[in-house]
Formats: C-alpha cells, sequence, structure tokens
C-alpha cells in the first residue's frame, strides 16, 4: 500500500486494520463504532457527489459535538471537498449551503474522490470574519502530531472539548483510538502549546521550556524577520508542514526568548508603549535595497533567474541569493554615494535583507564633516587597534607575527623600473604608510604623526641567485621588524631574475596595514604601472588619513560592552587543541601552513546547503571546527576570533591603513544538537556579533580575561576567517601573467588559525599553525576531519533543501498577468493580492481558466485556481512548480465559501 498523503487515505488505512466494532467516538451517550462512523461518513459523501459537490468545493457542516458532527467532516473529505466547521450556537452564515446533522445518514462503501496533499481540507472562520485554509497537509501533519504527542493508538482515548475537535477527531481516526468529546478536558498533567492559525499542536510545554513537535521547528524573530541572538526576545515563529500558506511558516503573536542553553521560552506579555510604534520599511527603501541587491549581483555574474524571482520577496537574504561580504561593502558604499545616508555595514550584516537594507536606507543620515585632530604640534592620537598591536610589537618574541607580508609573481614582458617606481608612489601617498608613533608620556597616550619617510621600494637584479637564496633574500624584505619610532613602517622589493620571471615582495606593520587594505593597494599598483606605460595619470581615490577614523567618538561601543558580554557569559578562554607539545612561559609564533581543497562537488553541495540555513562560509567554518575540536576533546563550547574590516563607513572603503577590528564568536555544542540547530546558534552569536562589531576588542578582552599571561593570545588561541575571494595579482597588461604567491605562514598569531578561500568552484582550507606546539601530521588530521565533516553536514541538511524555482516561472508571470489584465479590465495587477479581492467572480474565474489553459500541458481545472489565487502562484503552477499557494486571507466568509464553487442542489440555503 503506498504512503498515505491525505486524511482521507491515512483514515481508510487505520480503519483497515482497527476492529470494526470497537467505540470509535462518543458524547454523552451517543457512541458509533468504526463500522457505524464508516457508513456515516460514506452515506455523506455519496450524498454531496449526486448534488455535484466535489473537488474544490468548500461545504459548511452545521453540528453539534458527537459522532455525527465526525462522521460529516469525514464524508465531505471523502468527497473531495473542504469543510468549514461551523457553531450552531451563532447565526447561520446567509447565502452559503449547509450541511445539517439531521443530513447525515448511513450509504454504501464508495470510492474515495483522489485530492493531492495540497487540496483545501479544513476553512476556519473566525468571529471576525478572517479566513484561514488549512491543506490536507496540514491537517494530516497535525494529526498525526497530536497522536504522537498523546501516544495513540488501539485501546487508548483522547479526551477533548466537542467544539474544537477537529485535529483531536482525526487523530483519533488515523491511529486507532478512541475519541471521547466532553466538556471537561483532563490535562493529565501535560500542556500543549497552539499557535494560533495552525491546526494541531506546535509545541509541548515541559516546565518553562517549549519543545517543537516532530517536523516542526520554532524561531524567534526579530521585526524585519531577522535572526535573533540568544538571550534576546523577539517574535515567535512556528515552521514545518503543519503550518498553512506557501511558506510554511506563520508569527503566533507571542513573544519568546532563546536562553544559552538552548531552551526557548515564552515571554511574559508587555504592554506596548503608547508612543513605540515598530518600524517599517518604506517603499522608496524597499525597491531601493531591491535594486541595490540586483545591481550588486548582477556586477559580480551572481544574478540569474532564482534571484530575480526572491528579490519580489521582502525577506530575500543577500547570502542566500549568493552575495559575500566584499559585494557587501561595496553596495553600502554605493548606496551612500547615490543617496548620501550613511549605512553601518555591521548593522546591515545583522539583517541582510531586502527589508532589513530598506529600513536603514530610510534612516540614514548625511554623513557628518570630519576633520583630522590632532595634539596641536602635528601628533595625531593612535586608534585603539594600533594602540594594542604597538603593545605587542613591544614585545620581541611576537613582533614578526604582526606584520602583514605579499608575494607576487609575473612572467613575461614587465618593466621592473616601472614598476617599482609605481609600488614607490602608491605606497608613499598612503599617509598611514609614512606613520612614526610615540608614546607621549604627558597625555599618556600613543601619537602618530603622518609625515614620516616614504617606503622604501628596492630593485635588485636576482639574476645568478639560487632558489635558496632567493628564498632567504624573500624572507628578509617579508619578516624583519620595523622600527616604529623612526619609521617608515612598510617596505617593498621588486626582484627581476634575466629568465622572464619577476618577483615583488611587501611587507608592513600591522599597525599600519590590515588585509583589507591589501586588496586596495594591488589595484592601485595595477593602475599606476598601467597608466605610466600609457604616459598618462591613475585615476585614483583621495587618501584617506588615520586621523579622520580617530575622530569617531571613542566611546561610541563601549556603551554596549555589556551586551557582549552577556552573550559571551560561561564561555571558555581557553580551547582545548590538539597540541603534540605543551606551551611556553612565553607565546611561540614560530609557524607553518597546511592546505585542503574541498574540492568542487562537496564546495557546490555545502555553499548549496549553506544558503538554504541562511549561513554564510564563515558560519560554516566556525560550526565544522567546534564539531571537529569537540569530538577529538571533551570541550564543548568554544570561542574563536575572527577579524572585521572596520569598514562600517562607506568612505572607508578605500582606505588604506589599519581599521580592522577582532570579534568574538561563540560556538556553543552542549545539549548535542544537530547540524541544523547548531547552524542555527552560529549563526545567531556570528549576528550578534557584526552588530556590535563597534565595541573595542580590548575593552572586551580586558572584561573577560583581566589575569591573562603571555603564553597564548588573549580570550582564545584559534581564529576562522574566510577571504570572500583570493587576492589577486595586480595587471600589468597583455602577455603578463601575474599570481599571488601564497606561502608558508613563517609567524603566525594564533596557536591555530583556520583561512577559507573561495574560489569560484572551490573552497580551500589553510592553516597555519604554531610549529612549536603541533606536528604537521596532527594539522593535516584536522584539515581530513573537516572534510569529513562537511560531507557528513550535507549528507544530513541536503534533504531539507527546498528545489530551485523553475527557471520559466517569470515568463508565465507576465502571461498571466496580461490574462488578469484583460478578465478583469484593468491594467493595475499586483501579483501577490487574491482574485477575488482584485475583483473577480465566479463567472470571471471561469473566463481565466479559459485563457489559461492553454498555457500548459497540464490539465488546469478551477479548483486549480482557487487554490492558486494570485498571479505569482498561477505563474508557478503553469511552470509546473506545485508547491502550495499562500493561504487565503480574506475577511467576507461568503466570498471564500461560495466564490469558487458550483450551488449544490440537494443542500440547505440559509
Amino acid at each position: 500500500m503506498p504512503e498515505p498523503r491525505t486524511v482521507p487515505e491515512m483514515v481508510a488505512a487505520s480503519l483497515a486494520l482497527a476492529d470494526p466494532a470497537a467505540v470509535c467516538v462518543e458524547y454523552g451517550g451517543s457512541t458509533a463504532t468504526g463500522a457505524e462512523l464508516d457508513a456515516l461518513a460514506w452515506g455523506i459523501a455519496g450524498r454531496l457527489r449526486a448534488a455535484g459537490v466535489g473537488t474544490g468545493a468548500v461545504v459548511g457542516v452545521l453540528a453539534s459535538p458527537g459522532p455525527r458532527q465526525v462522521a460529516a467532516w469525514l464524508g465531505v473529505l471523502r468527497a473531495g471537498a473542504a469543510f468549514a466547521p461551523l457553531d450552531p450556537s451563532r447565526p447561520d452564515p446567509p447565502g452559503i449551503e449547509l450541511l445539517r446533522e439531521a443530513d447525515v445518514a448511513p450509504g454504501p462503501p464508495g470510492a474515495p474522490v483522489p485530492v493531492d496533499e495540497h487540496a483545501p481540507a479544513v476553512v476556519l472562520v473566525s468571529p471576525d470574519g478572517e479566513t484561514v485554509v488549512w491543506e490536507q497537509e496540514n491537517l494530516l501533519h497535525a494529526a498525526l502530531t497530536t497522536a504522537w504527542l498523546h501516544e495513540l493508538g488501539p485501546g487508548s482515548q483522547l479526551l477533548v472539548p466537542g467544539a474544537t475537535a477537529v485535529v483531536e477527531a482525526f487523530a483519533c481516526l488515523c491511529s486507532g483510538a478512541r475519541l471521547v468529546l466532553t466538556d471537561v478536558v483532563e490535562h493529565q498533567g501535560r500542556s500543549f502549546y497552539r499557535a494560533t492559525g495552525c491546526p494541531g499542536f506546535a509545541a509541548e510545554i515541559v516546565g518553562e521550556s517549549l519543545r517543537p513537535v516532530p517536523n516542526t521547528r520554532l524561531d524567534v524573530l526579530g521585526a524585519g524577520g531577522e535572526e535573533l541572538p540568544d538571550g534576546v526576545e523577539g517574535d515567535l515563529w512556528v515552521f514545518g508542514p503543519g503550518v498553512p500558506g506557501d511558506l510554511r511558516r506563520c508569527r503566533t503573536g507571542d513573544r519568546a526568548v532563546r536562553g544559552r542553553d538552548g531552551e526557548l521560552r515564552l515571554a511574559a506579555p508587555v504592554e506596548p508603549e503608547p508612543s513605540s510604534s515598530p518600524v517599517q520599511v518604506s517603499e522608496t527603501g524597499r525597491r531601493r535595497a531591491a535594486e541595490l541587491f540586483a545591481e550588486t549581483l548582477s556586477e559580480a555574474g551572481l544574478y540569474g533567474e532564482a534571484q530575480r524571482a526572491a528579490l519580489r520577496e521582502p525577506d530575500a537574504d543577500f547570502f542566500r541569493l549568493g552575495g559575500h561580504s566584499l559585494l557587501a561593502v561595496g553596495m553600502i558604499a554605493s548606496a551612500a554615494r547615490r543617496w548620501n545616508g550613511e549605512v553601518a555595514l555591521g548593522d546591515f550584516l545583522a539583517d541582510p535583507t531586502v527589508t532589513g537594507l530598506g529600513t536603514l536606507l530610510d534612516t540614514a543620515a548625511a554623513p557628518p564633516l570630519r576633520s583630522p585632530v590632532t595634539t596641536g604640534d602635528g601628533w595625531y592620537p593612535a586608534l585603539p587597534a594600533q594602540q594594542r598591536l604597538w603593545f605587542l610589537d613591544r614585545i620581541s618574541g611576537l613582533r614578526q607575527a604582526y606584520l602583514v607580508t605579499f608575494v607576487l609573481e609575473y612572467t613575461g614582458p614587465v618593466d621592473a623600473v616601472r614598476l617599482a617606481t609605481s609600488i614607490r608612489s602608491v605606497l608613499g601617498r598612503h599617509p598611514a604608510l609614512r606613520s612614526v608613533f610615540r608614546l607621549d608620556h604627558a597625555r599618556r597616550e600613543l601619537v602618530c604623526r603622518t609625515d614620516g619617510p616614504a617606503p622604501e621600494v628596492s630593485l635588485v637584479d636576482g639574476q645568478g641567485r639560487s632558489r635558496t637564496e632567493h628564498d632567504a633574500y624573500l624572507d628578509e624584505v617579508l619578516w624583519r621588524p620595523f622600527d616604529l619610532a623612526a619609521g617608515p613602517p612598510a617596505r617593498a622589493a621588486v626582484i627581476t631574475s634575466g629568465t622572464g620571471a619577476t618577483t615583488v615582495a611587501l611587507s608592513a606593520s600591522h599597525v599600519v596595514l590590515d588585509g583589507w587594505s591589501l586588496r586596495q593597494l594591488a589595484t592601485e599598483i595595477g593602475e599606476t604601472y598601467r597608466a605610466a606605460g600609457q604616459g598618462g595619470r591613475p585615476f585614483l581615490p583621495e587618501p584617506v588619513h588615520p586621523a579622520e577614523v580617530a575622530a569617531e567618538p571613542a566611546e561610541r561601543g563601549k556603551a554596549r560592552l555589556a551586551d557582549v558580554l552577556a552573550a559571551l557569559e560561561g564561555a571558555p578562554l581557553d580551547v582545548d587543541l590538539p597540541r603534540d607539545r605543551p606551551r611556553e612561559a612565553e607565546q611561540r609564533t614560530a609557524g607553518a601552513t597546511a592546505v585542503l581543497g574541498l574540492g568542487p562537488e562537496l564546495t557546490a553541495r555545502l555553499r548549496v546547503v549553506a544558503a538554504a540555513h541562511g549561513c554564510s562560509t564563515f558560519m560554516v567554518l566556525v560550526t565544522l571546527l567546534a564539531t571537529a575540536l569537540a569530538r577529538r576533546g571533551g570541550q564543548r563550547d568554544f570561542l574563536f576570533a575572527f577579524p572585521w574590516a572596520g569598514r562600517d563607513d562607506p568612505r572607508l572603503v578605500s582606505a588604506v591603513g589599519m581599521l580592522a577590528g577582532t570579534l568574538l564568536v561563540r560556538a556553543d555544542l552542549r545539549g548535542e544538537p544537530g547540524w541544523a540547530v547548531l547552524l542555527g546558534r552560529v549563526r545567531r552569536a556570528a549576528t550578534a556579533a557584526f552588530a556590535r562589531a563597534d565595541v573595542p576588542f580590548d575593552a572586551v578582552a580586558a572584561a573577560l580575561d583581566p589575569g591573562r599571561d603571555l603564553s597564548r593570545p588573549p580570550v582564545t588561541p584559534v581564529m576562522v576567517s574566510v577571504l570572500d575571494a583570493p587576492l589577486a595579482a595586480p595587471a600589468l597588461g597583455e602577455g603578463v601573467d601575474g599570481r599571488v604567491e601564497i606561502r608558508d605562514a613563517a609567524h603566525v598569531k594564533y596557536e591555530l588559525a583556520l583561512v577559507g578561500i573561495e574560489h569560484p568552484d572551490e573552497l580551500e582550507l589553510y592553516a597555519d599553525y604554531v610549529t612549536g606546539l603541533f606536528d604537521r601530521a596532527t594539522v593535516t588530521t584536522l584539515l581530513a576531519d573537516l572534510c569529513g565533516l562537511a560531507r557528513e553536514l550535507v549528507r544530513s541538511l541536503e534533504e531539507t533543501v527546498p528545489e530551485p524555482p523553475v527557471e520559466s516561472t517569470v515568463d508565465f508571470m507576465e502571461k498571466v498577468r496580461r490574462a488578469w489584465a484583460d478578465v478583469l479590465v484593468r491594467d493595475d495587477v499586483d501579483t501577490e493580492t487574491s482574485f477575488f479581492d482584485a475583483g473577480g467572480t465566479s463567472l470571471l474565474l471561469i473566463m481565466l481558466l479559459d485563457r489559461l489553459a492553454p498555457l500548459t500541458a497540464r490539465e488546469l481545472t478551477v479548483a486549480d485556481l482557487f487554490r492558486c489565487n494570485t498571479v505569482s502562484s498561477q505563474a508557478r503552477l503553469l511552470a509546473g512548480d506545485d508547491r502550495p499557494a499562500p493561504a487565503p486571507r480574506v475577511q467576507d466568509r461568503q466570498r471564500l465559501l461560495g466564490a469558487a464553487r458550483r450551488p449544490a442542489p440537494e443542500t440547505s440555503h440559509r
């Protein structure tokens, strides 16, 4: 027997296995056995079919609680129709057909009218006229879930109030249990949570916690639908097949909060303040955000049919559409240039949706004018990050770990003199790379000035040197520390070989240069070299002075330090790594690098699963690393550091300097969560970190770990980061091929640093590690574990990834819109408005069917158009995408119950 997909199929399978003489339904002194209820239901089904009632129809059932009421419900479903349970104590709704209790009589068995799982099953009409449709899948899921919650089966019984027994009735019919309808319910010590508008129960209440029923997910979201971090109160949402509507999700109307233990609890009701109102995105803001998404993705070659269709939804997520952080930075800068409004990158990453960005654009203010702040004698206050790095530079054993290095290899006709001159010009134009530093004892602060000498660029003839001599010279250029008091804090060398190969080596103190700046320097070097070859001047952005950044209020982020500390409360301040040797009294930095590619096939699958769960590659890597370390040891809660670009101000996108910061992400594996739950925890933790990126890392470290020693980095010895695109060599012209040479990290800041580099078709993992603590084999094995866990993750979660939209849906969208315009005689057709809300009638629906039927090879019925009653859902229907349409919500109950079905002559009218 095939697996039942609808309620009539499941009930038929259950009745076939049950004792026909066993009591099935009981109310007061009235009972019905399984055989009697079966006969009553077949009598109703036969009566309705004879009256012409079938698929797509809705029948109002007006009956008091008892066996005949339940039989009427089942009989309507067997006829292929949907039933609307009506309250006999209320006035009869005018103008619709009703099935009364007196009409219920036994009849011979027959064949049920076949329907699919998306056919309407129950129509609920609230006292205020709002209507909700439960499909067959919704009702079946709710019935089976209720049976599971109450452990129902043959020989068991369920006591429920008769007035609200739809789901419970079918739970008993599907499981063989006895339904006892009563006016008094015995809870038997168990409590359940029912979400408004959803059939059945969404969760069991255990203590103060909500435990979702099978195939159901609960989550706490913000006003814009964004994920909220643990400990933050928000709206409670239910997701799963039991939820009516196209997206299978609904806001319950209740507030909830998820604790650090992963448990979700209902929040106490709070009376809203009269003056407060939720921030809503304007149509202008939404349109601008959608345009920015489309333009940014299009320029990156990531804009196709799937993205175009998704951007019609206000909750379209930038990262799920294929975007990454590099594109996000450019997009925010583009918005600032176009509309002169400042949007913080961290605020966008906290809610990277069309609605989220639209709301930020609505409230964006013009950036304030800034002027450099000096101490009056040409010395500027150093940035907070520079102060921390300057202190580390004073520790001799750590100096080389805080250098930023860059090696390029070129083959072809390179003009070495022109290249060295171009590099010298680019490095010298940026004030940060001319900085010298000193400690101002009077002011008790680190200060700098930017009128020091320009960085040295050497032109070296390497002809005749061996590979060993060449590498030794590169190490000298790259890893020799800088005197920050004398300057300059950067250097470069152009090395020719005489064989057509040219090497460029660049090194700078991390105090004046971050990783983001390398991309800008590479771009400017290429632009300057090419312009010089053509006898022109390069087109370069105006350099940014470090003091312009320093003019930001230094205390702006400290006010939110308490929020950061609350999110990290209880987290271990060290990581149990698989070290081969113990730490020494002072931190070691001599390092090496192990590399592993995941391969195109696994990378593609991992990206699909990550996008489906709203996760970036960074979030996935954090999840994989924490899981690998947890399986190797006893630790279940981790803190990892990760770099933050620090370019919240769009004007700083092209800035060269030390603007980056360090953030912390928590990966909590306590309670043995599954992959989906763990990804959700990491996503929420990362989102919270993005939103509080302005909190200085030094303040966090001082509060978390005030008594730390010098044997390891502060707070955590592990760093995780992702490069959304590999760093590219500057393009020098035709016939010249260039590449970035990725060398072993001779010195490292963290005991273990996991870096993912996103190539177009593969994710490569680089593990920088301290050689004094780890053998290469240990780190190589760890990378292999990550690869194995990635395969485990995608195998576990791939079944939950929805199929991509059919490519021809948009083509049908325009055809359906034109058909509506012709039938309704109006041009302003909205894609998400119900046909009946737009002015349609039963007669016009038949006319629409005649227009749409020739557009598809499938048999199209009136019931199909009733179920899919918007332009967008009908376009999906024609394209062969049979996902259910959004649940109809209308204010006129007569319209829903009567608009799309034929009259039933033998049923009563009121």
